[in-house]
């Protein structure tokens, strides 16, 4: 399938957006309201309404496009549709069926958020025919609360200052991470890997149709994750947890117990979802009393922080003269019963890079398997290694040809 294109709906849209109206009215009204209403839509008049809505100045009107062809729209603006003190609602936001479940409505309200912030939107609203059960669940999932109904529809409210704001966020933690000593390697390599695996969490979030609340939130325990290894570093100028302190534990005491959190979000209503996935993320495992969206998070964050680690260890070895020793057979057995391994049992170098590319073994979600295999780290780490040992060479040679098959496995 040829890439979705989204960009600002044009005059020359309204028949073609009449039309994808209708479309979308047939698959998804029929049975609700009277065959003949559907069935004697008026394209003229559709039409006229589409130039209106284009035509205003205060509003957010976009088209998704593939191949030239309008396959949804958004559009959101103030006064056509009225409700209590509400100046704005989403007044369309339609999907042909085939696209539908893709992610695309998600995107469409992330723009809506974005559109709110940029132009001081605090609140809106859309109305819902009550029988669309399809649309409550997308509403309910982006973080609509009910408000109202009536014989016919159900009222959803959006509070835009109740949402994370990620710029905010970005902010107070580049102001944070200049407290330090920036011309410190390890301080530099920590600021660029949190802005990595923020992308990466949001995107892992983004590629599980979340909703635009735990999107915001996936970026911002991104974000947060890792605010210990800083204070560690200007500590011990260590990176070594073992030797020094756990630097999770570090970041929960930095932002709960001390109450930084509150420079990054003003409400405590995330509060124990972050705690407890800054807190996970480097351990063995996760509890299983976790909650729900505890879990959620916990596993994005860890999918995110490995991907990043994965990342880094390509360049480690690129340059790098290390005394080219054995494999311990506890770690190469990990490699063939599929688990992670760990450091107990590692004793050598080479068992340290097996560590590190065992992390497939406790990812979760197929972004995370897709993305590895679209960027060849497992390949590009070992190539890096440069073995010169047959019996190595022939060891790793078969780890990665059993990781690519779990990548391959576990993808879509």
């Amino acid at each position: 399938m040829n890439e979705i294109i989204i960009r600002n709906a044009i005059i020359d849209d309204v028949y073609e957006l009449a039309l994808v109206r209708q479309k979308v009215w047939s698959t998804t009204y029929r049975g609700i309201y009277d065959d003949k209403l559907i069935d004697d839509y008026d394209y003229e008049e559709s039409a006229f309404k589409f130039k209106e809505r284009v035509e205003d100045k205060d509003k957010l009107f976009k088209v998704a496009v593939i191949d030239n062809k309008i396959i949804g729209y958004i559009c959101f603006n103030k006064g056509f549709v009225l409700y209590q003190d509400y100046d704005y609602a989403i007044n369309y936001l339609h999907i042909l069926e085939d696209y539908q479940g893709r992610g695309l409505g998600t995107k469409f309200f992330k723009l809506i958020i974005e559109y709110a912030k940029e132009n001081k939107i605090n609140k809106f609203f859309v109305k819902v025919n009550k029988y669309n059960y399809k649309a409550h669940k997308y509403y309910e999932k982006m973080g609509g609360i009910i408000d109202d109904t009536d014989n016919d529809n159900i009222i959803y409210v959006y509070k835009v200052d109740n949402l994370i704001n990620i710029d905010k966020a970005n902010e107070v933690f580049h102001n944070y991470v200049n407290e330090f000593d920036l011309s410190n390697d390890k301080i530099s390599y920590k600021y660029y890997h949190t802005l990595r695996v923020r992308d990466l969490a949001e995107n892992i979030a983004l590629s599980l149709n979340l909703s635009e609340e735990d999107i915001s939130l996936a970026a911002l325990i991104g974000i947060l994750h890792d605010v210990g290894r800083f204070e560690q570093v200007k500590r011990y100028n260590d990176f070594n947890d073992s030797a020094t302190l756990d630097h999770a534990d570090l970041g929960v005491s930095i932002l709960f117990d001390d109450n930084k959190i509150r420079d990054y979000i003003d409400n405590n209503k995330y509060d124990e979802i972050i705690k407890k996935a800054v807190y996970i993320h480097n351990k063995v495992s996760i509890p299983s009393e976790y909650k729900e969206k505890e879990l959620l998070h916990s596993k994005i964050i860890r999918d995110a922080d490995k991907l990043d680690i994965l990342f880094a260890y390509i360049n480690k070895f690129y340059n790098y003269n290390f005394k080219e020793d054995s494999v311990s057979k506890e770690v190469f057995d990990c490699i063939i019963n599929k688990t992670s391994v760990n450091w107990g049992v590692v004793k050598t170098e080479l068992d340290q890079v097996i560590l590190k590319l065992a992390f497939i073994y406790d990812l979760n979600y197929p972004y995370s398997y897709n993305y590895l295999k679209k960027e060849k780290y497992i390949d590009k780490i070992i190539d890096n290694l440069k073995l010169k040992k047959v019996k190595n060479i022939n060891i790793f040679n078969k780890i990665k040809e059993l990781i690519n098959e779990q990548l391959d496995r576990k993808g879509e």
